[in-house]
């Protein structure tokens, strides 16, 4: 006697992905939460010293980080969080491009002022450049 397939709804858990945004303007950080669609896992802090406590506790994909910040810039915050976490995805975002070379040798660099949708694409690019 032939089995009937079971029919009903498969339930497959896929991981969301976790974007830590680090930005010292509270202007600019106000907006963050909302840039990415629900899919996506968000923190935003507004300091390197906020985003290591972040990166310490949960799992993190991709770390979006301003550069110019005080205390730990964004370019000492990605060396620490990639000794931790070599496969993190980086980002990082500038109005100054002075700092430029510096942070193109440590992750792809975006220059401000950015719109949401530039975010997201990089975002998304970003996870689909994962090996």
């Amino acid at each position: 006697m032939m089995q009937r397939p079971q029919i009903g709804i498969k339930v497959v858990q896929t991981q969301q992905t976790t974007v830590l945004f680090v930005e010292d303007d509270p202007r600019v950080r106000d907006v963050l939460p909302y840039v990415l669609p629900a899919e996506f896992k968000t923190f935003v802090v507004g300091s390197g010293a906020e985003a290591i406590s972040v990166l310490a506790d949960e799992q993190v994909d991709v770390l979006f980080t301003d550069i110019v910040m005080p205390g730990i810039n964004g370019i000492e915050l990605v060396q620490l969080a990639k000794r931790a976490n070599p496969d993190l995805l980086v980002i990082m975002m500038t109005g100054y491009i002075s700092r430029a070379a510096e942070a193109e040798a440590v992750g792809r660099l975006m220059y401000k002022p950015l719109r949401p949708r530039q975010i997201e694409k990089a975002v998304r690019e970003a996870i689909a450049s994962r090996p």
